[in-house]
């Protein structure tokens, strides 16, 4: 079961689209997130926490005061979740790749599946979220990184904890 955490004012929370048709070596379902500078979206704030996490010197557990990233999963590409919100996961660390000739960012991540995944499709058990969020919307029409605020944050985790 997913323990949503209470966020502190400077944490980030990001939906991000997630391909598993590109599980490859530098992303695995369940433990890691990679992106590169091409995809669309906030991709530029999410850079910056990357490129805070991979600065740091100290891992980022002992860091308790600093603000956290939280990624909120959404698969593509994959028939059986299409439309759905399933997993919540914190970044643990960052670091820089070479993928293709392109510079990727590769996150380790701390995480959970939601126990029930949150549909957004027509017949789906959260289709009021996708009329409450605009950005749900671009989600579905190419952009794979979104920078969510702290209040939608909540709206979602209201949601998840009601449908568990």
């Amino acid at each position: 079961m997913t323990t949503w955490p209470i966020l502190k004012k400077d944490d980030k929370v990001f939906v991000v689209s997630y391909d598993p048709k590109l599980d490859l070596e530098n992303q695995k379902y369940g433990q890691t997130y990679a992106f590169n500078l091409q995809a669309k979206g906030n991709v530029g704030d999410l850079e910056l926490v990357a490129s805070k996490l991979i600065d740091q010197v100290q891992p980022k557990a002992s860091k308790v005061d600093e603000a956290d990233t939280f990624l909120i999963i959404r698969p593509v590409n994959d028939e059986r979740r299409k439309g759905s919100l399933t997993a919540l996961a914190q970044v643990i660390s960052a670091e820089h790749l070479t993928a293709g000739g392109k510079m990727q960012y590769k996150f380790t991540l701390d995480w959970s599946e939601l126990g029930l995944a949150l549909n957004f499709q027509p017949k789906g058990n959260a289709l009021a979220l996708r009329n409450t969020f605009k950005w749900l919307a671009k989600t579905f029409h190419g952009e794979s990184i979104i920078l969510i605020s702290h209040s939608e944050y909540y709206t979602i985790k209201a949601v998840a904890e009601r449908l568990r």
